[in-house]
């Protein structure tokens, strides 16, 4: 399967430049000056802030013992997710939902916003974006371990 776009890691930080501007709360935000990075693997991660209801609940789903310790390893080894304690970490693994995707299947866009979180468990997918209006295979992803 083809994956279009920039999975999890963004270099989203550097394309954004904003000015001085009021915040929720009616306060001064400081201008936002993106800093210059070496060439190289992006290692930013960039996403708004979700306000979530009062009394919502995760969705579970059902899953056997090896799918849930995979994906317990597979998300204490994402760099931003370092910090979530065990009980964040299960609810995250409870929330997975166990998809089956076809070759040629598009998991995701480039420029899109994102509604998914891939663990890829069998199989390969190629991670392309658009690089000067050519679509570009810069890595492929498979279920041996990567995130």
């Amino acid at each position: 399967a083809e994956a279009v776009g920039n999975l999890a890691v963004s270099d989203a930080a550097a394309d954004y430049s904003a000015t001085e501007s009021e915040d929720e709360d009616g306060g001064e935000m400081p201008e936002f000056v993106p800093r210059a990075r070496p060439a190289g693997r992006k290692c930013s991660v960039m996403a708004g802030v979700v306000k979530v209801e009062e009394g919502w609940t995760p969705p579970v789903f059902d899953k056997s013992e090896e799918n849930k310790a995979m994906l317990d390893a597979r998300v204490k080894g994402i760099f931003f997710m370092a910090h979530l304690t065990q009980v964040d970490v299960d609810t995250l693994v409870g929330a997975f939902e166990n998809k089956v995707y076809a070759v040629g299947d598009i998991l995701m866009t480039q420029g899109e916003e994102g509604d998914c979180f891939y663990v890829i468990e069998s199989g390969k997918t190629d991670v392309i974006v658009d690089i000067e209006g050519s679509p570009t295979k810069v890595a492929e992803k498979d279920g041996e371990g990567e995130n």
